[in-house]
């Protein structure tokens, strides 16, 4: 995790997910292993903020920027933070996407 987010409220974040029951919890992952949407990326229509997280190790910024350039006129940025942005370092969050949000 970014050093910079709020430990506790990610810990509070990572808890619901690992209280989920196991196999449940494994199902859902294995379902989104299986999903492919490369290909429905070239429809997208409408304004798209792609964000890459440095500590990112399931979706890393590579991956991230590849899959933006699928989306047409997407903007891709970078940010010291991990998968869970939202929950990791939701100041951060918010400080990227909501100028984004407000332009579009």
């Amino acid at each position: 995790m970014r050093s910079g987010g709020n430990q506790q409220r990610f810990e509070t974040y990572r808890a619901r997910w690992i209280t989920n029951d196991p196999q449940s919890f494994a199902a859902v992952n294995r379902m989104l292993l299986d999903m492919a949407v490369d290909a429905e990326l070239g429809d997208i229509a409408c304004p798209t903020l792609s964000i890459g997280c440095d500590h990112d190790v399931m979706r890393p910024p590579a991956m991230v920027q590849e899959l933006t350039k699928l989306i047409p006129g997407a903007r891709y940025a970078n940010a010291d933070s991990g998968h869970f942005m939202h929950a990791q370092t939701p100041e951060l969050f918010a400080k990227m996407v909501v100028p984004f949000l407000r332009e579009t």
